[in-house]
């Protein structure tokens, strides 16, 4: 029994260390093409809000929330490789994580802020 349950939490360890692995943050040069000419889906994981964008190679950035209504604003990648968001008020930036498996998160003073996935070229909206 004793070997059993060692073995099962070693493999515990292993996997949590893959999963961990697998997480990588999204350079410039990743992240601007990740998000130039995509629509994708989002969830603002503060909020729990679903929405979608579409984020134009030229900097527009479309949100449509789960409402239906439409937000407009605009979007960059800065030097650092994250990803700013502005709407009006005040620009905000985050750094990208890509977790695999076309899933990303959107990382802002160390909490995760943002799930996106579902990256689909043009505007879909």
């Amino acid at each position: 029994m004793k070997k059993v349950l060692l073995s099962i939490f070693y493999a515990s360890l292993f996997f949590n260390v893959a999963a961990v692995a697998e997480e990588k943050k999204l350079t410039s040069e990743e992240a601007q093409a990740l998000f130039s000419n995509k629509t994708f889906d989002g969830v603002n994981e503060t909020k729990g809000k679903s929405f979608q964008v579409f984020s134009s190679a030229d900097g527009v950035h479309n949100l449509k929330k789960a409402n239906g209504k439409m937000k407009a604003g605009a979007w960059r990648v800065d030097n650092r490789g994250r990803h700013c968001v502005d709407f009006g008020s005040k620009e905000k930036c985050s750094k990208v994580m890509d977790m695999g498996d076309g899933v990303y998160h959107k990382i802002s003073y160390g909490e995760h802020t943002h799930t996106l996935k579902n990256f689909v070229d043009g505007d879909q909206l």
